[in-house]
């Protein structure tokens, strides 16, 4: 059920038409001019049960690509669209593409202004988060932001915590009779919540994350410099140390994808590399510091050896580190 049809090549909008112009249009003679913007076919002018005006397939092409769409599916186009073109961006709906690999896609309601490309998908049908996430990469790949309306059983069913890369948000449940769409955990109907999605006041917040980087105190084998050799960080509660020779890498390589070489050096920690050959780490194990000074590996083997040497000796020590992202929610600057 599209909401734009075309008529001598110009696009027209059912949800920019009156009552009046509406039953004009259907009563036209032009009205055998239009024709579906998806496989070219003739277009009819129709009203759902729920008041919304859009467009239907007289005869439907074999190789449309057009999907049947629910009355409340349309609804919610026509609320989204009307709103973005209020906030003054360029809007087309039914808006086909392709990423740069060729993968097609159809925007429910594509919003453009200068260099800014957003869609905006409604989604009440169930969906796989897999799904989710490869139609989201398709937009990303085409140089587009993407955001989703979804009702509650569609949320429930992939269970998806909020994110920055994959905005979903939660239309509350409604009755065209008596209430509007609101957007779930803002208390604003969809028209307010686009508006402010796409002035910029609805983004993406974050708290800064801390995390402690655990090292001892030893002396590089290879220049006989002071080196701190780290060998485990922690999160609030959580921690992950080195506890075996193989493990040493994996630990190692978890702390340098946290901080990075730029910040552990910064606090005379140790930077940490992969050395597929060096012989002091386990096979296929490659992850170990390197002299801070000279470059040279330090061996996770007598890594090991060290640690239990400093445990005994209480000698352990911990830098603080503000790294990454957490507890991220989308939050409205209006509210």
């Amino acid at each position: 059920m599209p909401l734009r049809a075309v008529l001598d090549n110009i696009n027209l909008f059912a949800y920019e038409q009156t009552v009046e112009s509406w039953n004009k249009l259907k009563n036209s003679p032009e009205r055998k001019k239009l024709a579906m913007p998806c496989c070219g076919e003739r277009a009819i002018a129709k009203t759902s049960p729920l008041g919304t005006f859009f467009f239907a397939h007289y005869r439907k092409a074999t190789d449309c690509y057009a999907a049947p769409e629910s009355p409340e599916h349309v609804y919610l186009k026509e609320i989204i669209a009307t709103s973005a073109k209020a906030a003054h961006w360029a809007v087309i709906t039914e808006h086909p593409g392709a990423s740069p690999k060729g993968d097609k896609w159809v925007a429910d309601v594509f919003c453009e202004k200068k260099s800014a490309k957003i869609a905006f998908e409604v989604q009440l049908s169930k969906q796989t988060l897999s799904e989710f996430k490869y139609r989201q990469a398709r937009y990303k790949e085409s140089g587009i932001r993407a955001a989703w309306f979804v009702s509650a059983n569609v949320a429930e069913s992939i269970n998806h915590p909020q994110s920055k890369e994959l905005p979903i948000f939660v239309i509350e449940d409604y009755s065209i009779e008596s209430s509007i769409p609101l957007v779930s955990g803002f208390n604003l109907p969809l028209r307010d919540f686009v508006r402010d999605l796409l002035s910029g006041h609805i983004s993406w917040k974050t708290d800064p994350e801390e995390m402690n980087i655990h090292y001892i105190k030893d002396t590089c084998w290879s220049c006989g410099k002071p080196v701190k050799q780290p060998y485990g960080y922690s999160i609030d509660v959580y921690h992950d140390v080195v506890k075996t020779v193989p493990n040493c890498s994996t630990v190692l390589e978890k702390i340098l994808g946290y901080v990075g070489n730029e910040n552990l050096a910064a606090r005379g920690i140790n930077k940490i590399s992969a050395f597929p050959t060096f012989k002091g780490n386990a096979p296929n194990f490659p992850y170990c510091s390197e002299c801070l000074y000279c470059g040279q590996p330090q061996a996770n083997h007598y890594l090991m050896q060290k640690l239990k040497a400093a445990r005994e000796e209480e000698a352990e020590y911990a830098e603080s580190f503000v790294t990454g992202e957490c507890n991220g929610r989308w939050e409205c600057a209006n509210k």
